[in-house]
């Protein structure tokens, strides 16, 4: 019988967010290992049926259960309203700055006892938590306090108390003890501490050296079938080029870009894909048929338009700039080999391309600075890409301890 591992997360396939990839990937290497996987987690408005799920997974040994669905599993579903999505999160925001360690540990303290019935029946040994939010450790937390031989995993993809996102402001501050105690607790009582981010990894080891032996730097990476994709595309070679700017993106850095781009005669086109921003955007009045928005898609779609670019663009805010956050989607396109344009790079991010050579730097550009790194970007389209495999996220997975 194969051993079962229990996945706690926010979010999982098919939400195409880019929160729901780390799970998603290391289910696929956890299936490939022989493991039976079943994951928990909450209703972001994606569910599909279990044969797409075993297809999509090519396994059978998979079980996806939403805990605020009535019924365990989930069946067909829309996205929910963006409008109220939205809505919804500015208040949740607001109110999550008075609890500890966020809002959703109420979800997650009324989702418990489901989680635990399961665990408990099906004599489950291996439990892993992925966070943000981190108040899903709260359930490893719990587990590990009635079930003392489960082994459990807290996976860290973003930074706590050292992100501004996540740890306390202005008024949450009176309460930065308990957020301490909190994470305190989960280094204590987790077998294994997983963290995405370098940053991350190394304040916890200098801050908690008592607990580094358990700590584990386990990067995000290039899925695996970014591969497949690649070589089963014939995007026929072209002596214009393709530009592709992938999931988030700061909307006055699209604004230059489009104004930088007039003229480019060897543009074929620029996608930016995954955001929808264009309604904001002050293009003038000439609309340039060269350049088109595309909404949020599946992941596997979004990597078509990566795969068929000659350069790819990643544009973060000058606030996003500051976290302590490492750009996921830098993983696949650092795979790719392709020249790239970082456009105010955390921290991480600039640690990650550090010995990557097809690579231009700027912060905070016009778009005069904009065109000429296009343009010298332009000049080493024509050199072959090498796919990089040390980027793929399996060579990652592989440095997991406890599985």
């Amino acid at each position: 019988m194969r051993e079962e591992v229990v996945i706690v997360t926010q979010t999982f396939y098919p939400d195409p967010s880019v929160g729901a990839l780390r799970m998603v990937e290391l289910t696929r290497y956890l299936l490939s290992k022989g493991y039976q996987v079943t994951i928990f987690c909450k209703y972001q408005g994606f569910s599909v049926e279990s044969e797409i799920i075993k297809k999509e997974f090519r396994s059978s040994d998979i079980s996806i259960f939403y805990l605020d669905r009535n019924g365990i599993k989930g069946e067909g579903g829309l996205r929910r309203n963006s409008l109220k999505s939205h809505i919804k999160r500015q208040v949740v925001n607001f109110l999550g700055n008075m609890a500890v360690p966020d809002f959703s540990v109420f979800f997650w303290r009324k989702s418990f006892h489901k989680i635990f019935n399961y665990v408990s029946e099906k004599k489950v040994k291996k439990v892993i938590t992925s966070s943000p939010p981190h108040s899903v450790h709260y359930i490893g937390k719990e587990l590990k306090k009635k079930l003392h031989d489960i082994n459990w995993i807290a996976d860290f993809r973003d930074p706590y108390l050292i992100d501004f996102r996540y740890s306390p402001r202005k008024a949450g501050k009176l309460f930065y003890h308990f957020h301490k105690k909190f994470y305190r607790k989960v280094l204590e009582n987790a077998d294994e501490i997983l963290f995405a981010i370098p940053i991350d990894f190394r304040w916890a080891r200098n801050r908690y050296r008592n607990f580094k032996s358990k700590f584990t730097l386990i990067l995000n990476g290039a899925p695996d079938f970014l591969a497949e994709i690649k070589g089963n595309s014939n995007f026929p070679k072209k002596p214009n080029v393709n530009i592709a700017s992938i999931g988030r993106i700061d909307t006055n850095v699209i604004t230059h870009l489009y104004r930088s781009l007039k003229g480019k005669e060897y543009l074929e086109r620029l996608d930016v894909v995954g955001v929808d921003i264009y309604q904001d955007l002050k293009l003038g009045t000439e609309q340039n048929p060269k350049i088109t928005f595309h909404s949020q898609m599946a992941h596997r779609e979004a990597l078509s338009y990566l795969l068929s670019a000659d350069i790819l663009i990643s544009a973060l805010s000058e606030k996003r700039q500051k976290a302590r956050l490492l750009s996921s989607k830098l993983f696949e396109y650092c795979y790719t080999g392709k020249p790239l344009l970082l456009i105010n790079p955390t921290l991480s991010d600039r640690w990650l391309v550090r010995n990557y050579r097809r690579k231009v730097i700027l912060y905070s550009p016009d778009a005069d600075q904009l065109s000429e790194s296009i343009d010298k970007l332009h000049s080493l389209t024509g050199v072959a890409s090498d796919l990089q495999p040390q980027f793929l996220r399996k060579e990652q997975f592989r440095n997991i301890k406890s599985l």
